[in-house]
């Protein structure tokens, strides 16, 4: 995530929140900052100027890209972590991230303002606050002594016809924790030191002093019992904690669960639901769910319950590398709190990301697919059982059915995922015609998304065209100005230096204009397109 230094319009700089900033500091910091008294300390986020890029890296090689990471950012970080001291208690509680390259703390007034100077420093965020808030629910008529949920979607379908339960693949919540205890999960909590992580109280075991999180992962894998309330119900998981009894968490809570899943390396979940979401212009999420993505973690996020208006979606369920889900009822009608599309335009870092739809650019729809939310019976923390609503209830459906997918075919890419789930939706006469910014392509089928799952070692399922895979040529090369792709010039092609920076972003024609002479790479934007070598002279 960059932040380009240009002075922009008051409305520009709203829509971007961490994009493009004048003073090197967000408005809502600014603002905060023009009241603060001089001795106020604030929640503060230190966005360095420069981010690693793991999509160099060979696909699966999970260990060698969380090392760079970490290599990347203590290097980046190293000259302002050693400078912070100097100020004394005016900076405190100071928390580097290698998740994205950035430092969190507290700071008085005169601290962010110099540390806003520095050249390697792109921006300074606050360290915003984001809530969770469910609401009650009333019970509904099971069905054949399951849940309407799991039926209305077919889980039940897959374990019974297809022998899929999620069995061997590990999921995991970033929430307010989880009562690992609890009946309906059946000792299927990993344990040991790689299965919890709390970022709010340091706790070592794991707990839930809200309920929402152990309802979450109820709807995610739960059913151990006659309680059959989960979609992947023989999944082992973990669980991260990010929000307080209250149902908050700071952005910088949310960026250690982010960091402490992807530090697991091989140890990681396959499968990560997130029941929250903050405001649909705000890319902090961009670059820490990006790395998450390019090493392999499947990600699945609520689109929030702002609705019914339009452009209502949730960051980061709204970014066009992830999968959103919107809300349903036990008749298939949209809930009226779920938020819809579009998306907004998130300026020039759209250029980092890896487009799940293909017609991003021109529909930017979200969400990508519904699921039921409105009613649902699960876990409590209390080892009870409860029906609550919202979102925060639709979400771990998709993940939950991921898992599933997953069982059957590991080596899924994300984009064969969210082409799967989206292909095999199920669409109603009154919500049509789809896709659309409401219910995107339809409400969730976990049978119809398993049944169209191709079997591991057999011939993915097709999610770019052979076209794109073609070689390409670079002329001319070497080139003092300019270059040109010769043959694909609709493609996307990344530059890198030859330290591995990602340079820039060409749609084939001008590559290497401005830049100082040197080596660099070129490849398409794609994860099997090999690098070119190119030259620039003077």
């Amino acid at each position: 995530m960059r932040c380009e230094k240009q002075v922009l319009i008051l409305a520009v700089l709203l829509l971007m929140p961490c994009l493009v900033r004048a003073g090197y500091l967000t408005p809502d910091l600014q603002a905060k900052l023009d009241q603060a008294p001089p001795n106020d300390r604030l929640k503060v986020i230190v966005r360095m100027a420069e981010e690693a890029d793991i999509s160099v890296f060979p696909p699966g090689q999970r260990e060698a890209m969380v090392q760079h990471l970490m290599g990347f950012a203590s290097r980046n970080q190293r000259d302002l972590l050693a400078t912070l001291p100097r100020y004394g208690d005016k900076a405190s509680q100071v928390r580097p991230f290698w998740i994205y390259n950035g430092i969190a703390m507290e700071a008085t007034k005169d601290v962010v303002l110099d540390v806003a100077k520095r050249r390697d420093v792109d921006c300074i965020e606050e360290d915003k606050v984001i809530s969770i808030d469910p609401k009650p629910g009333v019970e509904e008529p099971r069905v054949n002594g399951l849940e309407w949920n799991i039926v209305k979607i077919r889980a039940d379908s897959v374990w019974r016809v297809l022998g899929y339960t999620g069995q061997g693949i590990v999921v995991g919540n970033i929430d307010t924790g989880v009562m690992v205890t609890h009946e309906t999960f059946g000792g299927r909590w990993r344990g040991g030191n790689n299965s919890w992580f709390d970022a709010v109280n340091g706790q070592p075991n794991p707990y839930d002093d809200n309920g929402h999180g152990t309802h979450t992962m109820g709807i995610l894998c739960g059913g151990s019992t006659a309680e059959t309330i989960g979609v992947a119900r023989g999944a082992t998981f973990v669980c991260a904690k990010a929000f307080n009894a209250g149902g908050s968490g700071q952005y910088s809570w949310i960026d250690a669960c982010f960091q402490w899943i992807a530090g697991l390396g091989s140890a990681a979940p396959e499968v990560v639901s997130n029941s929250w979401g903050g405001q649909g212009t705000d890319t902090h999420y961009w670059q820490e769910s990006r790395n998450l993505q390019v090493l392999g973690i499947h990600q699945g996020y609520g689109v929030g319950a702002s609705g019914p208006g339009q452009g209502t979606v949730s960051a980061p369920a709204d970014y066009p590398h992830l999968i959103g889900t919107g809300c349903t009822d036990a008749s298939d009608v949209l809930a009226s709190v779920s938020s819809r599309g579009p998306s907004p335009a998130f300026g020039i870092i759209e250029t980092s990301a890896n487009y799940l739809d293909p017609n991003w650019a021109s529909s930017r729809r979200k969400p990508d697919l519904s699921s039921p939310g409105i009613n649902i019976r699960s876990s409590y923390n209390n080892g009870s059982y409860i029906n609550m609503s919202g979102s925060s209830m639709a979400t771990p459906h998709v993940p939950g059915v991921m898992a599933l997918m997953l069982e059957k075919n590991p080596n899924l890419t994300d984009q064969q995922i969210w082409q799967i789930l989206t292909s095999t939706c199920d669409t109603f006469s009154w919500g049509g015609p789809y896709p659309n910014q409401n219910y995107g392509w339809g409400r969730l089928n976990a049978y119809r998304a398993v049944l169209a799952t191709p079997p591991s070692g057999v011939a993915e399922a097709a999610v770019s065209s052979p076209v794109s895979r073609l070689p390409f040529s670079v002329q001319p090369n070497p080139f003092s100005s300019f270059s040109s792709v010769q043959g694909h010039e609709r493609d996307r092609f990344v530059l890198y230096d030859v330290s591995g920076r990602r340079v820039g972003v060409y749609k084939g024609d001008r590559i290497g204009e401005g830049l100082q002479a040197g080596v660099y790479f070129i490849r398409r934007d794609d994860r099997d397109s090999k690098p070119l070598r190119i030259v620039k002279v003077r």
